[in-house]
């Protein structure tokens, strides 16, 4: 027999195809068996709910975390925005979606995660290096996605439902939902779909000017986009103990924008210290990235197929979860302008000796770089792969039902692999293969790597892969109602077949341990320490192109580690908790310094932090209050933006006001997030030898802060 329960749903239109459908009861979902949900939780872990998600009608990534102080999501455009978890960037964290690994990064300039938040039934959120069971590569923490199922939908008493939602934006644009689903007693389907459309954004100066006929100024560059997103998930209830669920959702993305959606251009592109010979570069050319204009198709298909069988009561009859998975990230990106044409025009009697040497220019006439020319980079078509696959298995015991007290171990197998459909075969070579350089001299290719970073004849396959093999044990053990300990270990092995056809192998342990007191029932005290070792994996997916960008010889393993006080409190009209935290990142391994080295970063990087929140419930009203601040640190300094690592920001203030109106299900919310601006001199990982620039970030900031 099974008994489920449905969780709410909201819509700013509801179209309801069924009697009933349009449905605003809370309920709980899961079958019912002998075991309950047992997580140990080593780290200070949060929960957004499809209740949340409905409620603030959430249609990107910036809408999850909107109610937690201590995530953040940068950037503006769809595809620009990467979330932040106490300041380090998600590359960093193990991002699942319904089990199916996201890890790797198309391109630094894009976000990592890509999803349609409507398709989701819940996200969790291990914040600081995650304990063994998290999986491998968990270095600064875990962000995990359920999508929805039937009986997240269904009405209570029905067999099937169908509904349509149409959302319009002030903000110019229009989102429209359809789904349905189907249940019985041994099985359930659910199909969902929504198109959304962002015809631009406007900047807040140009909000209400030409509204009804705004002219291109009034308009954002490269900020419209179409999304087409699908989801069908399946259940197979095998028995009252087993359940067997498909899961496919698809994100896709059509849009006109820069190659570099996060960013507009560079102010001083040639400017010392940005200049190969430090002295003024290129003054007469403004490197405008909104000049180079693509359509661009970015698309996420994730494929999962998972069994699980519920603990019994016994040690011998243990919890298994086992998951297959598969995800493919595409992103082609076709120019909109002639990569030959003529990107700028000056008199060579104004150019500089940089812009001589480096831009085709006429004595006693004119200078025209083309777009290759300025900015080579943003001038290739391009069709990259991302692609995730592998397998989990985990297996918990139950030691002490009356605890919770669990004994679990597991194995992990993950491939990645990265490439550029569209790289031509002539820029690939193989190690001592003979070829001609564009002066027309031949040349042996890669006899220089590892040597000198500016040798023009570096290895290139146009494409990288990599393979995850680990296990983990962890237990956690209640010697009495007041207190209980926990411990585990996971081993993880890396293999890397880089661009360079070099071959490599790193590996790690990652300790953690855990202690939790609970003196009095409201009332829980935890320390916990995590350690996780991330092996050199494949790269960012356009440097698979990038032919002057190599590895360095020798690369060390990534080690992350998070040092943490939690106190949590509970009771009927109040809850709160805080939180400080120690973590530490040592051996970063960069691809985005100056010199084009993929390295072990030498400085240390350390980020200290503090949360502090509480909810007041009283009948219908619940008030929310929450603030978090996080110092992201290198050498002392706070650290500047940087790609794939980590941002510094203010700090974070949240206040939540919710009232339900008794008899009516109607709900009224009000949220207000507030951001403290920074004022200070942040450390550069990208400037040469690793250097400090005063924010807002120029080249003679160096000067300011002392360097």
């Amino acid at each position: 027999m099974f008994l489920r329960s449905y969780p709410k749903l909201r819509y700013a239109l509801c179209l309801p195809l069924l009697t009933e459908t349009c449905y605003s009861e809370e309920r709980t979902l899961n079958k019912v068996t002998t075991q309950a949900k047992r997580i140990f939780t080593y780290n200070n872990e949060f929960k957004v709910t499809s209740k949340e998600l409905d409620q603030r009608q959430s249609n990107e990534v910036k809408d999850l975390f909107r109610t937690n102080p201590d995530v953040n999501v940068g950037g503006g455009s769809v595809m620009g925005q990467k979330i932040y978890v106490r300041g380090i960037e998600d590359r960093l964290l193990r991002v699942t979606v319904d089990g199916a690994a996201q890890n790797g990064n198309i391109y630094h300039h894009q976000g990592n995660t890509v999803i349609d938040p409507g398709m989701l039934k819940s996200v969790e959120v291990t914040k600081g290096a995650a304990n063994a069971s998290a999986g491998p590569g968990a270095i600064a923490g875990v962000i995990k996605m359920e999508t929805k199922g039937a009986a997240d939908f269904i009405p209570r008493g029905k067999n099937y439902a169908a509904s349509g939602a149409v959302s319009f934006y002030t903000n110019f644009g229009d989102r429209e939902t359809f789904r349905s689903a189907y249940q019985n007693a041994h099985f359930d389907i659910i199909a969902y779909y929504t198109h959304q459309n962002i015809f631009y954004y406007r900047s807040g100066a140009t909000a209400m000017k030409n509204l009804f006929h705004p002219t291109q100024a009034d308009k954002e560059p490269g900020t419209p986009s179409e999304q087409n997103n699908a989801l069908i998930k399946m259940n197979g209830y095998l028995s009252d103990r087993d359940t067997l669920t498909f899961s496919w959702n698809m994100t896709r993305d059509n849009a006109t924008r820069p190659l570099r959606s996060n960013a507009i251009g560079l102010a001083y592109p040639c400017e010392a210290p940005f200049s190969p010979d430090g002295a003024q570069g290129c003054p007469n050319v403004l490197d405008s990235f909104t000049r180079y204009m693509y359509r661009s198709i970015n698309s996420a298909n994730n494929l999962s197929l998972q069994y699980k069988r519920e603990a019994g009561n016994s040690f011998g009859d243990p919890r298994l979860d086992f998951t297959l998975y598969t995800s493919i990230r595409n992103a082609q990106f076709d120019p909109l302008f002639d990569p030959n044409g003529v990107y700028a025009k000056f008199p060579t009697s104004l150019a500089s000796e940089w812009e001589k040497e480096n831009y085709p220019c006429v004595e006693g006439a004119y200078c025209t770089p083309s777009f290759s020319d300025v900015d080579k980079p943003s001038s290739q078509p391009r069709n990259l792969f991302l692609n995730n696959t592998g397998l989990n298995l985990k297996v918990a015991h139950v030691i002490d039902e009356a605890t919770d007290s669990l004994f679990e171990y597991g194995f992990n197998y993950q491939n990645l692999s990265v490439f550029d459909a569209r790289i031509p075969k002539s820029e690939l070579y193989r190690p001592n293969q003979v070829y001609t350089d564009d002066k027309g001299q031949k040349q042996i290719a890669c006899t220089l790597v590892d040597n000198n970073p500016n040798d023009p004849t570096l290895c290139q396959r146009g494409k990288a892969n990599g393979n995850i093999y680990g296990g983990y044990v962890q237990a956690n053990y209640s010697p009495h109602k007041i207190i209980t300990f926990g411990a585990g270990v996971r081993w993880d092995a890396y293999t890397l077949y880089d661009k360079d056809w070099n071959h490599r192998y790193t590996q790690g342990f990652s300790p953690s341990a855990a202690l939790v007191l609970s003196p009095i029932e409201p009332l829980s005290l935890k320390i916990t320490y995590s350690q996780v070792t991330r092996g050199v994996m494949p790269g960012d997916g356009v440097y698979m192109r990038q032919n002057d960008l190599r590895y360095a010889k020798n690369i060390k393993p990534e080690v992350g580690s998070n040092a943490e006080f939690n106190i949590d409190y509970s009771s009927q009209y109040f809850s709160g908790r805080a939180a400080a935290f120690y973590q530490a990142l040592d051996n970063f391994i960069s691809q985005y310094a100056q010199n084009l080295i993929v390295t072990n970063l030498n400085q240390a990087i350390r980020i200290y932090g503090y949360e502090v929140g509480g909810t007041f419930r009283y009948k219908g009203v619940s008030l929310n209050v929450g603030i978090s601040r996080t110092w992201p640190t290198t050498r002392g300094y706070l650290m500047a933006d940087s790609y794939e690592l980590a941002a510094s920001t203010g700090n974070v203030f949240i206040i939540k006001l919710d009232y339900t109106i008794p008899k009516t299900g109607i709900n009224l919310a009000w949220l207000s997030r507030f951001v403290t601006g920074l004022d200070y001199c942040g450390f550069d990982i990208y400037l040469p030898d690793y250097g400090t620039a005063e924010k807002p970030k120029t080249p003679t900031d160096l000067a300011k802060c002392g360097f």
